[in-house]
């Protein structure tokens, strides 16, 4: 009987630490795939908004980029081809971009647009030449369409990625995404800095650790030029086949922060 016990008790500690390990592997995955997705989110809302600081120009100009380019990369517009073309090359040294979000880079970035950024059909692409990121290698391709205004007014933009990886220390980040993002504020001046968009759609890939995820937003994202994050909005997640866990970036503020929420836990993140 006693040899019986514990036998049973070993059981069922076996058990216990399985299950233990098997939710906290589902924990990391959710917060590794968050976290890999925000990331992805980013490097696509700074390369969208780079490219548009020219394209609101039709394409005419570099200086429109300002000071938002730094002193060690260079932009090269050629208007006589058509699509219209934009290299910014950054070399083949880290170049520090602090009035962007603080990264480093290096390498090229490809675009081409047909039209002005705010004329219906305009169509605008991005790609990367040998492009890092605080050297992590970022593969992109990107297009972003001018669909015109909306019922409400509002001009709207068809935004697909796809194919698009970030190369990190941790494991390679794969990302597809389309999404709407709807101008809401700033369409009458010509500061950039005073933008507001609204983000809804999909997106899905494998975070760092290979792991399969989808993202689907719930609550419109709210961007602002201003801002180098999401400011509000939230987006359901599914990752390793697991019920739908919720990202909420926050109420408006400024800052770095979201949390995932996973059945009845919230768990910080940090948007990098």
């Amino acid at each position: 009987m006693k040899n019986l016990l514990k036998v049973s008790t070993s059981l069922l500690l076996v058990i216990f630490l399985v299950s233990c390990g098997r939710r906290e592997e589902i924990r990391n995955a959710y917060k590794n795939s968050a976290e890999d997705n925000a990331k992805a989110e980013q490097e696509s809302s700074v390369m969208t908004d780079m490219i548009n600081s020219v394209a609101r120009e039709g394409g005419q100009k570099t200086d429109s980029l300002g000071s938002n380019l730094p002193s060690c990369a260079t932009a090269t517009l050629d208007t006589t081809v058509t699509p219209r073309k934009l290299i910014i090359n950054f070399g083949t040294s880290n170049c520090l971009c602090s009035n962007w979000d603080g990264k480093y880079r290096r390498g090229k970035i490809v675009a081409t647009w047909s039209g002005k950024y705010r004329d219906a059909g305009t169509v605008i692409t991005h790609s990367t030449e040998d492009y890092y990121v605080n050297d992590n290698k970022v593969i992109w391709n990107h297009s972003v369409t001018n669909n015109g205004p909306n019922g409400s007014g509002n001009t709207t933009f068809t935004v697909k990625a796809e194919n698009c990886s970030i190369a990190t220390s941790s494991g390679t980040v794969s990302w597809n995404s389309t999404r709407t993002r709807e101008w809401i504020s700033g369409y009458n001046t010509f500061n950039p800095f005073d933008d507001i968009y609204l983000i809804t759609g999909k997106a899905d890939g494998k975070n760092r650790d290979g792991e399969d995820f989808t993202i689907e937003i719930k609550n419109a994202l709210r961007k602002e030029m201003s801002c180098r994050h999401i400011v509000s909005g939230s987006l359901t997640m599914t990752a390793m086949g697991k019920d739908d866990r919720e990202l909420d970036y926050g109420s408006g503020a400024c800052d770095d922060k979201a949390t995932l929420k996973i059945r009845n836990k919230t768990y910080d993140i940090t948007l990098r």
